[in-house]
């Protein structure tokens, strides 16, 4: 999977160093998206995240206004196998919304059905 997002690799960052940037429904919503980049094509992928921030400026605008030097700290390292690292962020950005959500006492709920817009 070849998802051409400058954003996506910053999430992780974003969401362990302001969660109080993240509403409940925003981690739901995220949680969910991420859900579907796993089964979705780059193109359907790069849709749904650009759909993402579209619908959630703030997270956008935050991670825009995170500085170069933490991009160049935290964006992933490209591999030869998977140039950015992006099959890898899933579990990580899943796991860290996922410990969002139990520090916020939020039940884990069922996933939503594929949204349109």
């Amino acid at each position: 999977m070849m998802i051409d997002d400058e954003y996506l690799p910053l999430l992780p960052h974003l969401l362990e160093e302001q969660p109080e940037l993240f509403s409940n429904q925003d981690l739901q919503e995220l949680d969910d998206t991420i859900a579907l980049l796993e089964t979705q094509s780059d193109d359907d992928a790069e849709d749904s995240l650009y759909d993402f921030y579209i619908n959630h400026r703030h997270i956008r605008d935050a991670l825009r206004n995170l500085s170069e030097a933490e991009r160049e700290i935290k964006t992933l390292k490209p591999s030869a196998s998977k140039p950015y690292g992006v099959t890898n962020i899933f579990p990580r950005l899943r796991q860290i919304i996922k410990d969002n959500q139990e520090k916020r006492n939020i039940p884990d709920e069922p996933k939503a059905q594929n949204k349109t817009s």
